[in-house]
Formats: structure tokens, sequence, C-alpha cells
């Protein structure tokens, strides 16, 4: 009787709680840009996209953190360097993202690797 109450109230104040998730995937480097303002003060565009890979954020961009909020602003800028030498040599980056970190409703890429396929 207790489980079945406990299990009313959960879905009467909302539902099931949501969970986190990462993925990793491929991808190509359409635009970077910076910012004083939003998306964590840098970003970059993506396709395929987050969304793609099966994470609840906004599709097109993935934000670096380059304003140190999640993380620490040194690695946000070598994220944002990997990220620009793929966009030079018109190569591929593997992004982890993670979607319970985001800024504007994008998520955070916490990791970046640069690959040669």
């Amino acid at each position: 009787m207790k489980s079945l109450i406990l299990v009313s109230l959960l879905f009467a104040l909302g539902g099931v709680p949501a969970f986190a998730d990462t993925a990793t995937f491929k991808t190509g480097v359409g635009k970077i840009f910076t910012s004083d303002e939003d998306f964590g003060g840098c970003m970059f565009g993506v396709s395929p996209g987050p969304a793609d890979a099966g994470l609840d954020c906004k599709n097109a961009f993935i934000s670096l953190d380059c304003d140190g909020l999640y993380g620490s602003k040194g690695v946000a800028a070598q994220k944002y360097s990997a990220v620009q030498l793929a966009y030079v040599t018109d190569q591929n980056v593997n992004v982890k993202a993670d979607d319970s970190i985001k800024h504007n409703g994008y998520c955070v890429g916490v990791r970046i690797d640069n690959i040669k396929y």
C-alpha cells in the first residue's frame, strides 16, 4: 500500500525524474563563434548534432563553456583550440557531450578529440 501511495504521489507531482545522459559522436565543425553574453562564451556548429545522438538538447551547436561555469576556463580554451584546428583543416572531431550541463539549451562538450578519419 505504501508503494502505491508513493508512486501515485510521484506522478501527481510531475512524473518520474529525468536522468542526464552523455554521448560521444563524430561530427563536422561548420562554424565557431565567441560571445560575451550567451552560450557559455563560445560554441561551434555541428552536423550531426547531440540530439541526433539521443541527447536532450538543441541540435545545431555544442557549447564549449569558455566562461568556465561548469569547468576550467583553461580546459575550455584547449577544447576551443581543438575545434579551431578541426575547422581550419576540414577534419571531423569526436565530441563527448553531456545533456545535464547546458548553456541556453545547448549541451556542453566535455571532451573534444581531433581525428583524421
